[in-house]
């Protein structure tokens, strides 16, 4: 996380008002009531990628489910979330492609957005197996990307007081962040239903509009040659093995291997990243590369990693796609003590978190330039994903008992093999999502006990 360095600066929010002023004009020159000629670059590289894919688009869809116990209102929920819906523009845009440009539309008014069912008079048995279906057909449908809004939430009555409720946005307007806003502000607006919801300080066109503007500087030029200095030499993908053939195009489906570390080595990593002055994220990944070095033999390690590139105080309250996926690069050569890749962890998540604001596609484009066609995308066959772990559920609803819906949903994998960390207490959570085209079960369920091997090496320093 990017420490805000704006502290209410008057100059911070004067940039923001003429950044603001350049959405407007622009909107205004469109033509297209709504419309705003440019998206982001994620938007555009995501949206690319969707039109190459198909099968990737409901790959890229965020959901979060709950189960909710207690007199529900149900129609404060629907005006709660019709109100976080109408308060940020990401919520109600759509894209179309328009003379080879991809161009954002922005809704006025969104139509309500939460759909109810009510599964309550089915026998019990079939109630449970119907409400799972409902929670994955909620998951894995695809968007059409050409309408807004792009959120769907799903409230299935499955008995006297209960409920499960499924909350989907797709990625191309929204990342992790943003979802996790969204349920706050949701909760915030059922509690206080009937009350105004105050419009949000920035919008996601002005992020858009400074990204751009960012890039022409010479610090963004400078932090784009770092990376290109740092890239230019891409090794084969440093990944896991497949079983099998690897197919002529993705398919996209996957499915997840979670495991828990015991709550005593949990506590030895915190402790050594403590003793060594780092944070649990480079000790973890640090383990990832151990084992992606001593198992598997790789000596120059690529995966990728996601920033939440929101480094100005507007953008933490906006909801949009803000995240970049960013490659890691980690050398490894035989014999490397795990003390090593430690500090070589430390180095590379700070300088990445230093230039984070590149965005990814510029950084490939600038590549493919210099370096004869050499693609960044082999980088993201393998991906770290490090959550700053806390068991809280941002759906608080007043009188409300909320728990995390225990449906399996949307089984898919938008990268070969990724590993996700969540420091949790009393124990970290790690989960593989793999794909399944290249991956058999118990070669995963392998995987996983070789970093929990890579764990306890790493927290023996």
């Amino acid at each position: 996380m990017a420490e805000d360095t704006a502290g209410g600066v008057p100059e911070e929010s004067a940039r923001w008002r003429a950044v603001a002023e350049v959405v407007r004009k622009s909107r205004a020159a469109s033509g297209v009531p709504g419309e705003v000629p440019y998206a982001s670059q994620g938007q555009e590289q995501l949206h690319a990628l969707i039109e190459q894919y198909p099968a990737a688009n409901a790959a890229y869809n965020i959901d979060r489910v709950y189960k909710l116990s207690g007199p529900l209102d149900e129609g404060a929920l629907q005006r709660a979330v019709s109100a976080v819906v109408a308060r940020h523009e990401s919520l109600r845009t759509a894209f179309r492609r328009t003379g080879g440009s991809l161009r954002r539309t922005v809704l006025d008014e969104a139509p309500p957005v939460l759909r109810t069912t009510d599964l309550a008079h089915l026998p019990a048995k079939e109630r449970e197996e119907a409400a799972r279906r409902a929670v994955a057909r909620a998951a894995e449908e695809p968007f059409d990307l050409a309408e807004a809004p792009l959120l769907r939430a799903v409230l299935i009555r499955t008995g006297e007081e209960r409920y499960a409720f499924a909350l989907v946005v797709h990625h191309l307007v929204a990342d992790g962040w943003s979802v996790s806003l969204v349920q706050r502000e949701i909760a915030d607006a059922y509690a206080c239903s009937g009350r105004p919801v105050p419009a949000v300080p920035g919008t996601y066109a002005e992020f858009v509009a400074r990204q751009r503007a960012a890039l022409a500087t010479e610090a963004g030029r400078a932090s784009l040659r770092r990376w290109v200095r740092h890239l230019h030499d891409l090794p084969p993908a440093a990944g896991v093995p497949a079983d099998g053939a690897i197919p002529a195009a993705p398919t996209f489906r996957g499915d997840k291997h979670t495991f828990r570390i015991d709550a005593d080595l949990s506590r030895t990593l915190r402790r050594a990243a403590a003793d060594r002055r780092t944070t649990v994220a480079v000790v973890v990944l640090a383990a990832f590369c151990l084992l992606l070095h001593e198992d598997y033999g790789h000596e120059d390690i690529v995966c990728v990693a996601p920033f939440a590139n929101r480094w100005h105080r507007e953008s933490r309250r906006t909801v949009g796609y803000f995240a970049h996926t960013h490659a890691l690069r980690i050398r490894a050569e035989h014999g490397v003590a795990p003390a090593t890749l430690l500090a070589r962890a430390d180095r590379e998540l700070a300088g990445a978190f230093a230039h984070q604001d590149v965005p990814p596609s510029v950084i490939e484009a600038e590549l493919a330039r210099t370096t004869h066609g050499e693609q960044l995308v082999r980088a993201f066959q393998t991906m770290f994903v490090f959550h700053e772990g806390h068991d809280e559920i941002d759906l608080r609803l007043p009188g409300i008992s909320v728990t995390q819906g225990l449906y399996d949903t949307n089984a898919t994998a938008k990268s070969a093999l990724a590993l996700l960390v969540q420091d949790a207490s009393p124990g970290i959570v790690c989960q593989l999502e793999y794909s399944t085209d290249l991956y058999r079960e118990a070669t995963i369920s392998g995987v996983a006990q070789a970093y929990v091997r890579a764990l306890r090496r790493i927290a023996a320093l």
